[in-house]
């Protein structure tokens, strides 16, 4: 066993470039994100700058999570509380506390999807805010999308209070507030607000809503056996969709306690003292044995291209150049960078907003531009690209640049609209 472990160190050495800190002991007020697929990634308090996870990571109040447009994660709090983060997604923890029972999830943009245990004291709660809605339950099953100025409340259980806010002065318009049962949904638009005289109003969730890739790539299976989930989905004729388990909190907890519980070596990872177990004796080992390196695992960073295959050549120093003489040379087919959209694509002026530049071979880049002004941006990966647009940028639509290494500059004509 503790060889195994040495040697996933050894190659998690050379596969990392930089990961946060490992998890300290873990107790009832330790928060946990878990990558579900390829990339996420995490900034906690006192970091400077995004590091992606390949395992599960301690949260704490002030974290910030971000996945691309690949990625997927999942929040576990002690109190058996899950929140599912899908892609294209950023949220900042604003309130955690109480083993997840006094918990608000400040959603930028993207989309979760919460399994809320139930909460009881009067103090107790759990929130998803966006930039024009907050959605308190106390125990349910509820879905939240945010993107372009719009937000999207599912309820699969119980029941969620939803109150609109005003973007512009960050005041929640109590009047217009609307209790949404399981089975409904209720929209939220930044451009056309409720108010006391016309309030939100909801809507029987329809077939269309629970065969999105929203519901069915985030919804676990213990969810799904709720029984007011499944007539939810038997009433829409909408077949269950085929999940696989969730993490749980606890398995976590035992694992990283069984990891931490490991005595500490102070030689260097290469098992060249590591105690052997009682084995079968092999006629071919005559030495030490040394650990075998299997194949890397697959949260490599980025995957490189299928190579192109080269041309043969000739052995025969007699032949000429002619044409039939010599295999020809194939034309390589460049993977050209592209940028093909922007999430949001609608966003306002009022506060700082992180946009996702979407596109392909976007490798070594060097800069990102609206209209032409240059704005701090992070690169996930050759798909994605974090960018930070100002707040108070004056209203208008924008074009979207973008700068590489190689030289070229590429654009998105009319891709940003802030109002």
């Amino acid at each position: 066993m503790i060889g195994l472990l040495a040697l996933a160190g050894f190659w998690s050495f050379f596969l990392v470039k930089k990961q946060p800190a490992p998890l300290p002991a873990l107790d009832d007020q330790t928060y946990l994100v878990a990558p579900l697929e390829n990339d996420v990634f995490l900034k906690n308090p006192g970091d400077s700058e995004f590091l992606k996870i390949i395992s599960h990571q301690e949260i704490f109040l002030g974290s910030e999570i971000k996945t691309s447009a690949t990625g997927r994660a999942l929040l576990l709090y002690p109190n058996g509380s899950t929140t599912a983060i899908d892609k294209n997604s950023h949220l900042a923890i604003s309130i955690l506390d109480s083993k997840g029972n006094r918990s608000r999830l400040n959603l930028l943009f993207g989309g979760v999807l919460g399994r809320i245990q139930n909460v009881l004291g009067t103090d107790e709660f759990y929130e998803v805010q966006t930039q024009n809605s907050v959605a308190t339950v106390r125990g349910t099953v509820l879905g939240v999308r945010f993107e372009e100025g719009k937000t999207l409340v599912l309820v699969l259980e119980n029941r969620v209070e939803v109150i609109p806010i005003d973007p512009k002065t960050g005041q929640r318009i109590e009047e217009a507030a609307l209790t949404v049962q399981e089975g409904e949904k209720t929209s939220i638009n930044s451009a056309a607000l409720p108010t006391a005289a016309s309030p939100l109003r909801s809507e029987t969730l329809q077939k269309n809503d629970l065969e999105t890739d929203f519901i069915r790539e985030n919804i676990d299976r213990e969810t799904l056996e709720k029984p007011r989930v499944k007539e939810i989905f038997d009433r829409s004729k909408v077949p269950a969709p085929s999940v696989s388990p969730l993490p749980r909190f606890n398995d976590l907890v035992r694992k990283v306690l069984k990891e931490t519980s490991q005595p500490t070596f102070t030689t260097r990872p290469l098992l060249t003292a590591t105690p052997k177990p009682t084995e079968t004796i092999k006629p071919i080992v005559t030495s030490t044995p040394t650990p075998i390196r299997t194949a890397p695992p697959t949260t490599v960073d980025k995957i490189s291209p299928t190579p192109l295959p080269t041309a043969i050549p000739s052995t025969d120093t007699n032949q000429t150049d002619s044409p039939n003489s010599a295999l020809p040379t194939p034309t390589p087919v460049l993977s050209r960078p592209v940028l093909e959209s922007v999430v949001p694509s609608t966003i306002t002026s009022l506060n700082k907003v992180d946009v996702i530049v979407n596109g392909r071979h976007l490798k070594g880049v060097r800069g990102v531009t609206i209209n032409g002004i240059p704005v701090s941006f992070f690169a996930l990966d050759e798909l994605s690209i974090f960018a930070s647009i100002p707040a108070g940028t004056a209203a208008g639509v924008y074009d979207i640049g973008v700068s590489l290494n190689s030289g070229e500059e590429l654009k998105l004509p009319g891709a940003l609209t802030i109002k």
